[in-house]
């Protein structure tokens, strides 16, 4: 019962961590363009607005392949 409840008390800092986003976004300070830093996937860049041209690219690609 002992090691159950340890490790379980262990695994709580892992989950909380797996909620929180991989990355950071921040604004340039010249040009106000969106900065993603840290690990980004292809879903992420897929659901930010701002990258758009991303998007389009991909939908292309899958056209012409």
């Amino acid at each position: 019962m002992i090691r159950t409840l340890g490790f379980l008390l262990l695994l709580i800092p892992f989950i909380s961590m797996a909620q929180s986003p991989a990355y950071d976004t921040l604004r340039d300070e010249k040009n106000g363009s969106l900065i993603m830093r840290g690990n980004v996937t292809f879903d992420d860049l897929n659901k930010e607005p701002s990258f758009g041209w991303m998007q389009t690219g991909a939908a292309e690609y899958s056209t012409h392949r």
